[in-house]
């Protein structure tokens, strides 16, 4: 050796030919103090056994993580070893049997990133090493770690014009394996979709709201991975408006004309959804209609002939909307002009 090479000088202890404990390495520089050879000048054959071989140390493989939705990364520590070769990253099967997923030359490497074979929880991974003699050490087994999954936040849900639309928006902190988000509304005790989208950026629906005339609907987000987990946000009600009741018709009178017809008033304020009005007569239990006014402003009816021109049968006067609701007036008998 050189004068003025410069050396790493460590101390490594040994049990039955094992490393037990290595020392932090000092760097020296090499200064001859004598020449070569015994005491005598003459050529030295060393004295004392010479250490074992240094032996390969393993490396520990610390954790394996979810990356992306088909990748990993495998982190483990390792000691070191001067003639090293290669990093080999293996994963197990069903049947036990080890597969290589990566290589890894770079001996100061102490993470792998790459696709496994598998995507679970159950079939574990390890780290090899290989000197430049072909001897090899293997690392513990770990299996993959998977990200917990967590719910989205519903922020708001906004019904639109006649509720026939909605907009949920909601936060999410993100999933690698990241499936799809549901939208969800509660009917009775049960969850219907009503619908979903598999962008994971996606922070904002529009579609079908809960319809016209709707008074309360409730919604969540929910969120699902490759392996169908789920995790639900939290719920959002909203209130449509509250349903004019349909006041029904007040019935004036009701005179005979003629021998066989009638005049019908009435007084009444027109519903939004107006359909039309109907004069009836009550014969044999049930109500049969005399006749239709489809006109809102109407209030009176006259025609005939009338069935029953009697104080038995009375008459009223019926008002529909266009959703089929009805109300019927107070009843009255026909009277003599």
């Amino acid at each position: 050796m050189d004068a003025g090479t410069t050396i790493y000088v460590g101390v490594r202890a040994y049990s039955e030919g094992q490393a037990i404990e290595t020392s932090r390495s000092v760097q020296l520089t090499y200064q001859p103090t004598e020449e070569p050879g015994g005491g005598d000048g003459e050529p030295g054959g060393g004295g004392g056994d010479q250490p074992p071989p240094e032996p390969l140390t393993a490396p520990t493989v610390t954790t394996v993580a979810q990356a992306t939705p088909t990748t990993v990364t495998v982190d483990w520590t390792f000691v070191g070893a001067a003639d090293f070769a290669r990093f080999v990253i293996q994963q197990r099967d069903l049947e036990l049997g080890w597969h290589e997923i990566g290589i890894v030359l770079n001996g100061s490497a102490r993470e792998w990133a790459g696709a496994p074979n598998s995507m679970d929880s159950i079939n574990p991974f390890r780290v090899i090493v290989y000197n430049t003699a072909s001897q090899s050490a293997t690392s513990n087994e770990v299996t993959l770690t998977l990200p917990t999954l967590t719910a989205p936040h519903l922020e708001s849900v906004v019904a639109g014009l006649n509720g026939t639309e909605i907009t949920a928006t909601w936060t999410f902190a993100g999933c690698p394996d990241f499936h799809r988000f549901e939208i969800q509304k509660q009917v009775s005790s049960e969850w219907l979709v009503v619908g979903s989208t598999l962008d994971p950026a996606a922070r904002q629906w529009v579609g079908p709201g809960p319809g016209e005339g709707f008074t309360e609907a409730t919604y969540r987000v929910v969120v699902f991975n490759m392996a169908e987990e789920s995790a639900a946000s939290n719920e959002v009600t909203i209130t449509g408006e509250t349903p004019v009741p349909l006041t029904p018709p007040v019935l004036v009178s009701v005179t005979q004309i003629g021998p066989m017809g009638i005049n019908v008033e009435y007084s009444h304020v027109t519903p939004a959804e107006f359909a039309r009005y109907e004069v009836q007569q009550r014969t044999n239990g049930s109500w049969q209609m005399l006749g239709t006014i489809t006109t809102p402003e109407t209030r009176s009816w006259s025609g005939g002939p009338i069935p029953y021109m009697d104080t038995a049968h009375p008459v009223r006067v019926v008002v529909f909307v266009q959703s089929g609701d009805s109300a019927a007036s107070n009843e009255m008998v026909i009277t003599q002009p």
